[in-house]
């Protein structure tokens, strides 16, 4: 079911999730996208992130919708043109949200924090879109280059994740291979 929380004819980035200032912080995000002052992007934030309105402040294009039912998430990241991934400065714990945001099959903006960010790997690896590193020029030049693909009408197209390779992430398929680690 559509969700009709996304405007139409413009580019929308949807993040869903939570924002933290310690290691998963949109700040360099949010100054590119302050920069790069564009009228078609809306930047969706969706979950707990109320403390990081400050954050977006003056950037007409950004809205935060607070938490909202998990189904409505889902359509969302659905519905979304691009999904905001940032990923964690610790290499031992990747989120489950880029799972989910892989089982949207949308492009994913993937902001590489560390070195050793696996979820920048996991998105390369799949091309399941964009990595760049957590830096506001190289996020804008991203920005840049996936918002003229969208206006080419060629986004989504220019990204070919395999749909078998990333069906091995699923939580079934990961709860399978467990069972055979178990049962060895």
């Amino acid at each position: 079911p559509k969700t009709n929380l996304l405007s139409t004819g413009i580019m929308n980035i949807v993040f869903t999730g939570t924002f933290y200032h310690d290691f998963r912080n949109p700040l360099q995000f949010a100054l590119a996208l302050r920069d790069l002052c564009v009228n078609d992007i809306m930047m969706t934030v969706i979950g707990d992130n109320l403390d990081f309105i400050p954050t977006f402040e003056g950037i007409s294009n950004v809205r935060f919708l607070g938490k909202i039912n998990h189904f409505e998430c889902l359509a969302a990241q659905r519905e979304a043109d691009l999904l905001l991934n940032i990923g964690n400065l610790q290499s031992y714990q990747l989120p489950g949200k880029i799972f989910e945001y892989l089982g949207a099959g949308k492009p994913i903006l993937h902001i590489q924090t560390s070195e050793d960010d696996t979820g920048s790997d996991l998105v390369q690896e799949l091309d399941a879109g964009l990595v760049v590193k957590n830096d506001c020029m190289a996020i804008m030049n991203g920005l840049q280059h996936l918002l003229e693909l969208w206006r080419n009408h060629k986004l989504a197209l220019s990204f070919s994740p395999n749909p078998t390779a990333i069906a091995q992430y699923s939580w079934s398929a990961r709860a399978k291979a467990l069972l055979q680690f178990l049962t060895r």
